[in-house]
């Protein structure tokens, strides 16, 4: 009998869940570009970071 309440209440509760997670898994794409290029600079990886390689590169003609 446990089993079968379980199993009833299995698909709510995992939609509520998966829905939770959503909500929680927003994402400012705009915050990313400044966000990686500080992480870069403090892990001393800037040339990973393609604005830091732009700047590096040397000018061609």
């Amino acid at each position: 009998v446990r089993d079968d309440i379980v199993a009833a209440a299995i698909e709510g509760r995992t939609q509520r869940l998966l829905g939770e997670l959503r909500s929680m898994a927003q994402v400012d794409y705009e915050s990313l570009p400044p966000l990686i290029e500080r992480r870069a600079s403090e892990t001393g990886l800037d040339a990973a970071v393609p604005a830091a390689a732009a700047e590096a590169a040397p000018a061609t003609e």
